[in-house]
């Protein structure tokens, strides 16, 4: 596909927006990292289970919807704007697929839906990285 010639300026929010776009997906795979070890925490220290906010639905809510709001702007600027390539987004839509899979038919106390939670928020940090170094590539930032 051939590149338009670049005519926006950024003010500085547009990697502003991408970065915590990245801090976000980064956030969520940390979580699902650390699920398993806070789990195994609370069997052993039951009162760590009272302060965990690792395993509350509301925070899980909070950042993927967060991830998917912020990611699905910085995808669909820089694909238009910026490198004009695809793949950042499909592996954005196909992390967040299997994010909703995740979230719907399985527990996160299931080795399946942790397993299914580290995939697909590794699948959104690779996407946002991409996607970050597609568009520096393109000498727009």
């Amino acid at each position: 596909m051939k590149q338009e010639q670049h005519t926006h300026t950024h003010h500085g929010t547009q990697t502003l927006a991408e970065r915590f776009a990245l801090f976000l997906s980064a956030l969520c795979a940390v979580h699902c990292l650390l699920t398993p070890f806070v789990l195994v925490g609370i069997s052993v220290f039951p009162t760590l289970g009272k302060a965990s906010i690792l395993l509350d639905t509301k925070w899980e809510v909070i950042i993927i919807g967060g991830t998917a709001l912020l990611g699905f702007y910085t995808m669909w600027h820089g694909y238009k704007h910026h490198h004009g390539k695809s793949m950042p987004m499909v592996l954005f839509g196909a992390g967040l697929c299997v994010m909703l899979i995740h979230m719907v038919f399985f527990q996160e106390q299931s080795s399946i839906g942790m397993g299914l939670g580290i995939m697909a928020s590794i699948i959104i940090v690779i996407s946002q990285v991409q996607n970050y170094r597609y568009s520096r590539q393109a000498r727009c930032h």
